[in-house]
């Protein structure tokens, strides 16, 4: 007769157990019963037991909650020494097995009524033997035992009854998927596996697991089975085999790696931890009665390994072995390195499906890019895609590039460090380092700053008197700021100097300049701005979304500086505001470009401020002027139009301000 605490036992039982825990504890007990036995027709029966209603129910919502299972089998029953082992803690009665003895501890978790009913054969017959599982002082209470004197199979039922304070699913069809799904292992390594039966008497409904791993219309599919080895902390090679599944049936879960032991689930890890790109469930084209469909799926993949099975805890919920490498052990492996290696060989037995997520997550990395970081263009290459989530945000983009961008640096610091520290200059050496300098752009951005320096001297020197004695063509500044009958599709980033204007212009996303826009229109500012080319589609008309106009004069040009004047510019910008909000100007692609009242809109003139055009700013056009003297600026307010009239010397001027701290730091 026992004699422990079993409340103690189960209050101190460790986490990472579900519901579904002591179900698959009593199915492998029926397996191995039938397995003892002997029998070829083996079969078990999981019950469900509902609770009860005076009512039928109408529909699933009224259906009765599942609150217990019963767990019948054809094995060899509770005989004297089944028994004995039954009611000895840590038992090592099936530890060949993988028994732990400790296993039927996890019923009393989750049911308050654990009940055990068993017809077993003896050498004067048939007896039956029934009791309760105890939660006092003694594992068996309650027993009885009598001879049969009918003719009837030998087994077991075992009743788990009235659930404690929660439900399985309503659909037996759900219990059943789940069922199957923590002891598919089970199935994968025991070929003779007897079948089990799911019935709801509720609703009539029987299911055999094995048919859901039908091969041609199954719920599972087997995909491969791969081995891998890893080393222990005596460099010993350990090793796992890994049974790779498709699973057929939606159940808001992800793809994931199981560590199994003695045919058990012992922990599940997602594999999106390892494989970003299965953070989202596949799916593959199917042929369905109304023709063509989709077929989601997710993976699973279950490691299986002497070593898993020498280290599992008694209640197989854990590993006595660590979960990751930042916990201290003797033993080398921790379940994220064993997890790890499974997913890598998981990935690899779909190349197409996360080469085609890949290309996705390489796109939406290119577009940040592209739109939001140029400066990055040269160290993108580096990223490393296998860190990256599937759908990485800017903020997780640009982390990972500036990851990159610093360890690039730190290597070449150091390479650096190497090669000053070293008596002689290794030719080979110095070449590295000059190269690895490049790659991190430093040579790129001394180059950039010093073509700037070169910019600017060329611009100041279009603005002056040429010895013609005559200045240059507005077209000629032009092409300096931007080549004219072109636009941001057909000029990279690198080919034009909108920075000499405002550094903002660098991030705008379209910029026409000197093109007609739109068929039939001979219009052509200047510049035509828009911050986000998307304000093409109706959905991306956002009052931060402006448009932006430049007109450009020759130095020391005043003949426009009247209201009468055809090249007024003043008159210019708004004629243009007008026609965008009429819909006269089109998109490169011919798509209208749709206006919001809100629509910002900004005008700049760029001319040489006289006192003709001043006067004429001042008088006619009633425009206001800066405080340094060398700008004027105005609201219309029924357009939603700001202007600034700018000379030539204050653009000159503040971009040499902007850029003078680049220049003296490269002392040039």
């Amino acid at each position: 007769m026992s004699d422990v605490v079993i409340s103690r036992l189960v209050a101190n039982m460790k986490e990472r157990t579900s519901v579904y825990t002591p179900v698959i504890e009593g199915l492998i007990n029926s397996v191995q019963a039938i397995e003892e036995r002997g029998v070829q027709n083996g079969t078990i029966v999981v019950r469900l037991i509902r609770s009860q209603q005076e009512t039928l129910p109408l529909d699933e919502a009224e259906t009765p909650h599942v609150t217990g299972l019963e767990i019948e089998d054809n094995g060899i029953g509770f005989n004297e020494e089944n028994r004995a082992s039954f009611d000895c803690v840590y038992s090592d009665r099936k530890i060949s097995h993988g028994g732990k003895g400790f296993g039927r501890f996890t019923y009393l978790k989750y049911f308050r009524d654990v009940e055990i009913e068993s017809v077993f054969e003896t050498e004067h017959g048939l007896m039956k033997r029934t009791f309760q599982v105890g939660r006092e002082r003694q594992i068996i209470e309650n027993e009885k035992i009598q001879d049969l004197s009918e003719e009837r199979e030998p087994g077991t039922i075992l009743r788990l009854q009235t659930i404690n304070g929660r439900y399985f699913e309503k659909k037996p069809e759900t219990i059943a998927k789940k069922i199957l799904e923590r002891i598919l292992v089970y199935f994968i390594t025991n070929k003779g596996c007897p079948d089990i039966i799911i019935e709801d008497p509720h609703s009539g409904t029987a299911i055999n697991l094995k048919d859901y791993l039908a091969k041609e219309s199954g719920a599972i599919l087997p995909m491969a089975k791969k081995n891998f080895t890893l080393q222990d902390v005596q460099g010993k090679d350990v090793g796992f085999q890994v049974d790779i599944f498709k699973i057929y049936y939606p159940d808001n879960q992800s793809s994931k790696i199981s560590l199994v032991a003695h045919n058990r689930e012992v922990s599940e890890i997602p594999i999106q931890r390892f494989v970003p790109e299965f953070a989202e469930n596949f799916f593959e084209e199917t042929e369905t009665d109304d023709g063509a469909g989709k077929r989601d799926y997710r993976i699973k993949s279950f490691v299986t390994s002497e070593f898993l099975d020498h280290h599992v805890s008694a209640e197989r919920t854990t590993f006595t072995f660590p979960r990751t490498d930042s916990m201290q052990s003797s033993i080398w492996l921790n379940e994220d390195a064993i997890a790890k290696q499974a997913a890598q060989v998981t990935r690899d037995i779909f190349p197409d499906e996360i080469s085609t997520r890949r290309k996705k997550k390489e796109r939406r990395i290119r577009d940040y890019v592209n739109t939001s970081a140029p400066w990055h263009k040269d160290i993108v290459k580096d990223i490393n895609l296998d860190d990256m989530p599937y759908t990485p945000d800017d903020a997780t983009i640009e982390s990972a590039l500036q990851s990159v961008k610093f360890k690039k640096e730190s290597a070449s610091r150091q390479l650096a460090k190497e090669v000053l520290d070293g008596k002689d200059l290794q030719e080979e050496k110095a070449e590295q380092l000059l190269e690895q300098i490049s790659e991190v752009s430093k040579n790129d951005l001394a180059h950039y700053v010093s073509w700037r320096k070169v910019i600017l001297d060329i611009f100041r020197k279009s603005l002056s008197l040429k010895p013609s004695g005559k200045y240059s063509r507005e077209d000629a500044l032009h092409d300096i700021i931007f080549p004219t009958k072109s636009d941001s599709d057909t000029t990279p980033y690198k080919e034009h100097n909108l920075w000499l204007i405002s550094e903002l212009l660098n991030f705008t996303e379209f910029v026409a300049s000197d093109r007609s826009m739109g068929e039939g229109n001979l219009k052509r500012p200047d510049l035509l701005i828009f911050n986000r080319k998307a304000i093409a589609m109706r959905e991306a008309n956002e009052p931060s979304n402006p448009i932006t106009i430049f007109e450009f004069k020759r130095p020391q040009r005043e003949d426009f500086a009247s209201r009468s004047s055809k090249e007024n510019p003043i008159t210019q910008i708004i004629n243009y505001v007008n026609d965008l909000k009429d819909g006269k100007f089109k998109t490169p692609e011919g798509r209208d470009i749709q206006i919001l009242d809100n629509t910002q809109f900004y005008g700049y003139v760029v001319c040489d401020i006289t006192k003709k055009v001043s006067d004429w700013l001042a008088t006619e056009e009633d425009f206001k002027e800066m405080p340094d003297g060398m700008g004027w600026y105005t609201w219309k307010n029924k357009l939603n139009l700001y202007i600034e009239v700018l000379s030539w010397d204050k653009t000159l001027a503040d971009a040499e301000r902007r850029n003078r701290i680049f220049f003296e730091k490269l002392k040039i």
